[in-house]
């Protein structure tokens, strides 16, 4: 059975699927728009991307069950301690970057410590993919970027984004404000 076929039974949507086939066999999802008409699948193959496929057909989401997500065209871990960063937050990213911008050519700012601070990390995937663009176009040296969450499993994760990124941030916990 060729993947192409396997993809015609799926019930999942040609993008889902996608996804599950691509990351279920290792492939990019080039490589594996590449070789759809033609590859032919083993039956240990068919069997795990059929597994993974129930599993989304189940509600678990694709980006829990393969431990990754991808934000602003990069690759970070998730689990279900942490959202799965959203398409939509990338516009939050690209208008920091413009505002970063507009301050690194103002005079008024010039020479001024520039601190972001993400509230609620997660993952840590705004803040990696905003002081990634910001260590490469700008090279701005003074700058302080924290990324704070309640949850000490999110700050793991985010630690572990922040390392396989190679983008130094600040990772703190959140100190509840629960009335007694």
């Amino acid at each position: 059975m060729t993947i192409k076929d396997l993809k015609k039974l799926s019930p999942l949507s040609g993008e889902k699927f996608d996804f599950v086939a691509g990351e279920s066999l290792k492939f990019s999802a080039e490589k594996l728009f590449l070789l759809l008409p033609t590859l032919t699948l083993t039956q240990k193959q068919i069997n795990l991307i059929k597994k993974n496929e129930a599993l989304v057909a189940k509600g678990i989401p694709p980006q829990y069950i393969f431990k990754k997500a991808y934000f602003c065209q990069k690759e970070f871990y998730i689990d279900k301690s942490v959202l799965i960063p959203r398409p939509e937050t990338e516009i939050l990213v690209a208008e920091a970057i413009k505002f970063l911008e507009y301050r690194t050519k103002n005079k008024e700012f010039r020479g001024k410590p520039i601190r972001i601070l993400d509230l609620g990390t997660g993952s840590g995937c705004i803040m990696i993919s905003i002081a990634k663009i910001l260590n490469s176009k700008f090279s701005v040296i003074n700058t302080t970027s924290l990324a704070s969450d309640i949850s000490p499993a999110a700050l793991r994760i985010a630690r572990k984004n922040s390392k396989a990124h190679r983008v130094k941030i600040i990772l703190s916990k959140v100190i509840s404000l629960k009335k007694s």
